[in-house]
């Protein structure tokens, strides 16, 4: 018979268990965090993806204007509220100047003028946040379905993934949405096997609708808490109606809470999706999400091959069985939701990392268990094989990659060269002139002094006499012979930056030419920029 003393010794061995998953789950989600962390600064004071216009540029209006309306609809409104609110907390504690920034960034034309960078920042840790959490929520959900080592590998996973690295910390919706579907996928697990079901209930449509505020399509992740209740016939019918009309009000009110624009200006919404859709039927058919997923800068086959070995092995486990086929479910519709597009950004299918993350953990443990019975090895020698695999996909992924997405990520914008380089050789008095194409922030340019005289104009103007000028700051497109093109022979080149372009005729857009659909907008860093400086001897 156990002594008192006894007693608190084996809740301690009880205990032990837990305490190592959750030891473990914090310490891979700080690695997930750490990896993550190292692209916040990329390219700043300037975005690094063109997504990121899409947050920045409608939280920019936010804040310059003080109103509620984000004025674009393309994205959800949720990342551009919290994105802004940040924002404006940083400003708050005198970082920044978010007001005048922001209103230098609605007045110009071109997306690649987004400011103050306080809020570029603010944006990307609102993903990073989100991004960091789907590694937690990744963990908790693989070990609701299969157990504490399939949680802890799935993590592993989640925070290695090069698809999920490379949306980790810029300004997207994807991730964010990726998150919450996590979540609500979460509360259908608990679903599938608690009663505690008014509580995830709750949790389920919250998260359904913070999947949708924040890109759209995650949000048809609601089908999922749906099916389990719809499957739960140990449970009364009144019973399971009452929770699935709560998981749909929960969800209805959140997106409502979070992107009000729905009930004020239905319309105006509405036709942004129309104009959203018609975008996408007019880009060119792009390649498989499936062959996009295969590529190992996303997945890799080997991984997607052990995810759908874990399905069938969920689908096995009547722990797991029916929130599998709830998941599965989610994964149909948000299929046929996206394939009527030929345009197919595998961005748009991140919310399945997660579940592959998951499944592939399962698939491992899955083997590990298979061949233990086979093979009679020890459990010892099977559980360390699973965490070998796992580990060895994970540093393949971490060399290379991951490494990758963080040395491209790790880039100074062009045009921060070419304002460092102006600001070597202008001395007060001098007269710059700047492309207007070119999209120099105007707290970039207005760092050379107020003794230097900046102008920006349009390239396409004529440059009239170019003595005028001690320094000219022009871009080259091979395809757009603009006006600046041709200088004196005496006009030496004091520096250039970036590489030249391919051809802007080519329907994909090569990363140099005007963007679309803002055609006067230039993608950053590989537009070579010119600066040329005084005559010779002058």
């Amino acid at each position: 018979m156990a002594t008192d003393g006894d007693r608190p010794a084996a809740r301690l061995v009880r205990s032990s268990p837990r305490v190592a998953f959750t030891v473990g789950l914090t310490a891979v989600t700080v690695l997930g965090a750490t990896i993550r962390a190292r692209s916040l600064g990329a390219a700043l004071p300037y975005t690094v993806y063109y997504d990121e216009f899409g947050i920045v540029r409608p939280a920019s209006r936010l804040l310059a204007r003080g109103t509620w309306d984000p004025g674009f609809y393309w994205y959800p409104s949720l990342i551009i509220y919290l994105s802004a609110a940040l924002a404006k907390a940083m400003s708050v504690l005198g970082v920044g100047g978010i007001r005048s920034d922001a209103r230098a960034t609605l007045a110009s034309p071109h997306l690649e003028v987004v400011g103050p960078p306080e809020l570029i920042l603010s944006a990307r840790l609102v993903v990073w946040t989100a991004s960091t959490a789907l590694i937690t929520i990744t963990g908790l959900l693989g070990r609701r379905l299969a157990g504490r080592r399939v949680g802890l590998l799935a993590a592993v996973l989640a925070a290695t993934m090069p698809g999920l690295v490379a949306r980790g910390s810029i300004a997207v919706g994807d991730t964010p949405g990726a998150t919450f579907v996590a979540l609500a996928l979460l509360a259908t697990a608990h679903l599938a096997s608690t009663e505690r079901t008014t509580r995830w209930s709750l949790v389920a449509g919250v998260a359904t609708g913070l999947a949708f505020t924040s890109k759209y399509t995650p949000g048809l992740v609601g089908v999922a808490p749906l099916v389990v209740l719809a499957a739960r016939t140990d449970r009364p019918l009144a019973g399971r109606f009452r929770l699935g009309a709560l998981v749909a009000v929960s969800a209805v009110g959140t997106v409502l809470v979070t992107m009000p624009a729905l009930v004020i200006r239905p319309r105006v919404v509405l036709s942004a999706l129309g104009d959203l859709n018609r975008f996408y039927g007019r880009q060119p058919t792009t390649a498989t999400y499936w062959s996009q997923l295969r590529d190992p800068n996303e997945i890799g086959t080997v991984v997607l091959a052990l995810a759908a070995l874990g399905v069938v092995v969920l689908l096995a486990a009547g722990r797991s069985r029916l929130t599998t086929v709830a998941a599965l479910a989610f994964g149909a519709l948000l299929g046929v939701a996206l394939l009527r597009s030929g345009f197919r950004p595998v961005r748009n299918v991140l919310p399945l990392d997660p579940l592959i993350a998951v499944a592939a953990a399962a698939g491992v443990d899955g083997a590990a268990r298979a061949s233990r019975r086979v093979t009679g090895l020890p459990r010892v020698a099977t559980d360390l094989t699973a965490v070998a695999v796992v580990a060895a996909v994970s540093v393949a992924w971490l060399t290379g990659p991951v490494t990758s997405i963080i040395e491209g990520r790790d880039v100074v914008d062009t045009r921060v060269r070419a304002r460092e380089l102006l600001a070597e050789h202008v001395r007060a008095g001098d007269r710059v002139l700047v492309a207007d194409e070119l999209a120099f922030l105007p707290s970039e340019l207005a760092r050379l002094g107020p003794d230097v005289e900046v102008e920006v104009r349009s390239q396409t103007e004529p440059l009239g006499d170019p003595s005028r000028y001690d320094f000219i700051v022009r871009g080259h497109l091979p395809d757009h012979p603009y006006a600046w093109a041709i200088l004196p022979a005496d006009r030496p080149t004091v520096g250039s930056f970036g590489g030249r372009p391919a051809s802007c005729s080519r329907r994909d857009l090569a990363p140099g030419c005007p963007s679309q659909p803002a055609p006067k907008a230039w993608h950053q860093n590989r537009v070579l920029i010119v600066v040329v400086g005084p005559p010779a001897g002058g």
